[in-house]
């Protein structure tokens, strides 16, 4: 049992860096919120909505940058 659940934990700390690679800016909750999705219908895309507040005076082309 041991065994098993050390290896479950190394492929999740795998899984966690391949997430830091290629999705630095994603919320690992997010990205796993869409690999079950898309587990449970191939068929549909899911997709998501991002609301940013931010202050007076920020340059909104700015943020946007910034969160691609």
């Amino acid at each position: 049992m041991m065994s098993e659940l050390f290896e479950i934990k190394n492929q999740f700390e795998e899984l966690q860096k391949k997430y830091q690679d290629y999705l630095p800016k994603v919320d690992p909750d997010l990205i796993y919120d869409l690999l079950v999705r898309q587990r449970e219908d191939p068929l549909i895309t899911p997709m998501y909505m991002v609301e940013v507040f931010t202050k007076r005076g920020i340059d909104p082309q700015n943020t946007k940058s910034l969160m691609m």
